[in-house]
């Protein structure tokens, strides 16, 4: 069952008598939510982002459970291990090795181009389930009624760049089902036309999302619709080669305020990890751009 976006509209007019459409997103995903079990449809290819774990994956089993495609995303010199464990019909490969998590993510966009496809899920190697958030419980679903909630809501709009679906952990938290303009991290549906690169080798998440925002695109964070995984750092492989020393995670961050030193700092902490990302504002407030719903859902 497809909702009507009509009824989502309203109009106000200024004292110009100026006429702004608004579409109440909010409404829109929490009915989708409300009747979840009739949104199954998954459109968009999905490629998983992994490394070195062609025995622990999470995210392909999930998907399996419900029938859903998938391929992943490797570097050659894990490419037969992978083919061992999943087949090669399932493998795309990359051109080299230890190329990094931006090299990785670039890849894919541009190999999703290639297929001629408009939209593509990137999804870390890792969810072990999908959730979405009902009368104040996480409940566990299938993973294509997630999937279905957020390409219904984001192919509505012409400007945006990324949706991601949110960790469960913070769900309990959030008072709304979505967010304009927030950050999309780890199972993001991506705007291929978006001429935008991951390109600062970790925080990736956060600056391409805020790329975005300056560049005048919309994002959309799903709070919930969500997933559960394990804590970063605790597996084996993955591109995560900052986490393997406190200094190494340290040179990361400040590399990544370089880029945004109105917005973060880098500061110590206790225990193993050392260093973490801090706020320095809400600087999300910024972005006051909206979401512009495509006229063909009008008609």
């Amino acid at each position: 069952m497809m909702l009507n976006p009509k009824k989502y509209l309203t109009e106000t007019t200024d004292i110009f008598q100026d006429v702004e459409t608004h579409f109440d997103i909010e409404s829109y995903v929490s009915d989708l939510i409300s009747s979840y079990d009739q949104h199954t449809k998954v459109e968009e290819p999905i490629y998983i982002l992994s490394k070195g774990r062609h025995d622990c994956t999470y995210t392909n089993l999930t998907l399996d459970k419900d029938n859903v495609s998938y391929k992943f995303i490797v570097e050659p010199q894990d490419y037969d291990a992978y083919a061992e464990n999943h087949g090669t019909e399932k493998l795309v490969k990359l051109d080299k090795n230890n190329g990094g998590i931006d090299y990785a993510r670039n890849f894919a966009k541009e190999y999703s181009r290639s297929q001629d496809e408009k939209w593509h899920w990137q999804m870390d190697d890792d969810i072990q389930n999908f959730r979405i958030r009902m009368n104040g419980k996480n409940e566990k679903m299938p993973a294509r009624h997630n999937l279905s909630i957020v390409e219904n809501t984001t192919k509505l709009f012409d400007n945006i760049a990324i949706s991601g679906i949110s960790s469960s952990a913070f769900a309990f938290s959030k008072k709304q089902p979505v967010k304009i303009n927030q950050l999309a991290y780890s199972c993001v549906l991506i705007n291929n036309s978006v001429d935008l690169k991951w390109d600062i080798g970790g925080c990736e998440d956060w600056h391409y999302t805020l790329c975005a925002l300056e560049k005048n695109w919309c994002t959309i964070a799903f709070s919930h619709v969500v997933f559960d995984a394990p804590t970063t750092g605790v597996q084996k492989g993955g591109n995560m080669t900052h986490w393997e020393s406190t200094e190494k995670r340290k040179q990361l961050y400040e590399r990544f305020v370089k880029h945004w030193p109105n917005n973060f700092a880098v500061k110590p902490m206790t225990g193993p990890k050392g260093w973490k990302l801090q706020h320095k504002r809400r600087f999300f407030t910024d972005y006051k751009q909206k979401p512009i719903i495509n006229g063909l859902h009008l008609q």
